[in-house]
């Protein structure tokens, strides 16, 4: 029987849980051939900011710009 699996997508923060999942997506679209999407994902709460008071700064958004990278580079 085929495997139907055709598409898999990982949510990532870049966190050690998120890490460890990574491992194992990466793992089922090599078994199942599949085509793996990541999707990062930032939760603006775990800041503690009102969304309404959050003006992103030039420095933010470079911080912000250096862990995306930082991240990606942990897949790689």
């Amino acid at each position: 029987m085929r495997s139907s699996i055709k598409k898999i997508i990982l949510a990532t923060d870049f966190s050690d849980a998120s890490r460890e999942a990574s491992s194992h997506a990466l793992l089922l679209a090599q078994t199942y051939k599949a085509e793996l999407r990541v999707l990062h994902v930032f939760d603006i709460n775990a800041w503690s900011i009102p969304l309404h008071d959050y003006l992103a700064t030039d420095a933010v958004v470079e911080g912000l710009e250096e862990a995306i990278q930082r991240g990606k580079d942990t897949l790689i």
